[in-house]
């Protein structure tokens, strides 16, 4: 099957920041492994999971479509503050949503039905973790204590 090249490039567009999410979340959740924190450390290793899981169904339809998949990574960055580590996780996630905005519209633009089922879930998956991290930093500024959350998770 060949896919349309817009769709396939919205794909890849995707990929790469999927690639850039999971490598991010694996580094902040051994830094917080390294750290002690292992409360946090589970947070990130349930995202680092996630993320490996997305970046399997885009893979797999990209190839599906008859595209290559662009390996390329974005800046990686990460932090020793729980605060500040999700804040960046944040951003991160808020700039993954928008590229599922922009390839279901390519998708949609083009009918093409088999790549909206495959994003579709993934981008609620993407939203719920938005969520989280949004609680998580709420959770941050209510304590005024990082090193509590830390230990707590």
């Amino acid at each position: 099957m060949q896919g349309s090249p817009s769709v396939i490039a919205a794909l890849n567009t995707l990929y790469m920041q999927l690639l850039t999410w999971k490598e991010a979340s694996h580094r902040q959740e051994n830094r917080f492994q390294a750290m002690g924190w292992n409360g946090l450390k589970e947070k990130w290793d349930s995202a680092t999971h996630e993320a490996h899981d997305l970046i399997g169904g885009v893979l797999d339809r990209i190839e599906e479509l008859g595209g290559e998949p662009q390996s390329t990574m974005g800046q990686v960055t990460i932090a020793n503050d729980p605060q500040a580590a999700f804040q960046l996780g944040l951003t991160t996630l808020n700039a993954l949503a928008t590229s599922y905005r922009s390839a279901l519209d390519a998708a949609a633009g083009d009918k093409d039905v088999g790549t909206e089922d495959v994003l579709y879930g993934q981008a609620c998956k993407v939203e719920r973790r938005i969520i989280k991290f949004e609680k998580q930093l709420r959770k941050l500024a209510a304590l005024q204590s990082p090193l509590y959350l830390a230990s707590r998770g």
